[in-house]
């Protein structure tokens, strides 16, 4: 399987049930520091290969659509391909409060410029969900940013509020 259609497979790891909630509202900085450091950690579990870990730290919704044996062997296909994580920096952040993409409840699509060993700069997309009081994974993108002009990631391309500051 050659990256560019390893990396449309990955696409289909986020939740693509339904059309987006888009929201006019804006998440407090409590509430945007902890998704932010739940997706830091999530990924931080995937770049040290803790995939069963990763895995678990998904929201229901998530192990709804993405088989355990699936999302492992997906990540073990793509950490050869990719190389080792050298940089990964916060682009932006998309606070959903009433849902993203079939997901019901609060939920936050971030966006990271990545640079990897094997594959040089990249964007990464992640989606987290708000799940019994804690930040949840709820899919993961990433894709070369010369293929930016190229729509693989859904209604991401099509947010109307997006945040480019950090929140530490």
């Amino acid at each position: 399987m050659n990256v560019f259609r390893l990396r449309r497979v990955v696409v289909l790891l986020l939740v693509l049930t339904s059309a987006p909630a888009w929201a006019e509202s804006a998440a407090d900085p409590a509430t945007v520091r902890s998704a932010l450091n739940s997706a830091e950690t999530w990924l931080h579990e995937i770049d040290a290969k803790k995939y069963d870990l990763s895995y678990d730290q998904g929201c229901e919704a998530f192990h709804n659509k993405v088989p355990h044996d699936q999302w492992v062997t997906i990540l073990k296909a793509m950490q050869p391909t990719f190389g080792e994580l050298v940089s990964r920096k916060l682009s932006s952040y998309d606070y959903q409060p009433d849902g993203y993409q079939g997901l019901q409840g609060e939920c936050m699509v971030i966006k990271y410029d990545t640079s990897f060993s094997k594959i040089g700069t990249d964007i990464e997309v992640v989606v987290m969900k708000k799940e019994d009081g804690v930040w949840r994974g709820a899919g993961y993108n990433s894709q070369p940013q010369g293929d930016a002009d190229e729509d693989t990631s859904g209604p991401i391309n099509q947010q109307t509020e997006v945040h480019q500051e950090a929140v530490h």
